[in-house]
């Protein structure tokens, strides 16, 4: 049934393959994931970081995915990511942060210089707090704060920071040759920041919230009933019931 609904609704529609001058973090993540081999770590930030990984990363054997997404704390991606590389023996980690919550502990790519721990730190540039500014978008009527660079929140350059905390640099800003270019950072020797452009409005999706009438009131929803929202008839049409009576 899940391998049936998986099919149906895949997490990487074919309109996200044709971004232009910009990455779509699930098809980013679908290519990590193909690319990176078995026994690799992964270690992800919170916000888009957390839910596009999670979302769209398929494990290979002996692969771990860490998060911390009942306590959610903004930041704990690149801490969690220098741990993880010492439980392996100063291994090679990869760790998938947002532009916003790499802002709380970016004091710790010290510990990674001084170490020189293989960190391959995959920075998603999407301008700010993209969680936050569509949760204001979708739940205060767009009342932007505090979220981007036009309501008070503007980010270093991380080229600049690179180089300051003697670590490699790449910037992927095109979909072209996704491939090749995540394959090169990650082989690498080194610690190594690479930024990733993400579109500054890309959904995320499929995530839960609330439908709103007409009126602009807030109707709760089941869990299976999530954003993109279905018809009601092809939500009953793809229950686990129903699945079983077409499939005696």
């Amino acid at each position: 049934y899940c391998k049936n609904i998986r099919k149906k609704y895949p997490i990487v529609l074919p309109e996200f393959k044709t971004a232009r001058n910009s990455i779509n973090s699930y098809v980013f993540i679908d290519k990590l994931s193909e690319i990176l081999k078995e026994g690799e770590t992964v270690v992800t930030d919170m916000g888009l970081s957390f839910v596009g990984t999670h979302q769209g990363f398929k494990c290979k054997k002996n692969q771990k995915l860490y998060t911390n997404s009942g306590h959610a704390p903004m930041g704990w991606g690149l801490p969690a990511a220098i741990g993880a590389s010492f439980a392996k023996n100063q291994k090679r980690v990869i760790c998938i942060s947002g532009d916003g919550g790499l802002q709380m502990n970016i004091q710790e790519l010290a510990t990674v210089m001084h170490f020189k721990l293989p960190i391959k730190l995959f920075i998603f540039n999407n301008g700010g707090y993209l969680t936050i500014k569509q949760t204001q978008e979708l739940g205060f009527n767009s009342r932007i704060m505090g979220s981007n660079n036009q309501s008070g929140l503007s980010f270093p350059d991380y080229k600049y920071i690179a180089k300051s905390y003697k670590l490699h640099y790449r910037k992927i800003s095109s979909q072209k040759m996704l491939s090749e270019k995540i394959k090169k950072i990650i082989n690498q020797k080194g610690p190594t920041i690479c930024e990733i452009i993400i579109d500054e409005n890309q959904e995320q999706m499929p995530k839960a919230i609330n439908r709103r009438d007409k009126e602009g009131n807030s109707i709760p929803t089941t869990f299976e009933d999530m954003y993109p929202f279905l018809t009601r008839n092809e939500i009953e049409n793809s229950t686990f019931k129903s699945f079983l009576k077409k499939n005696k």
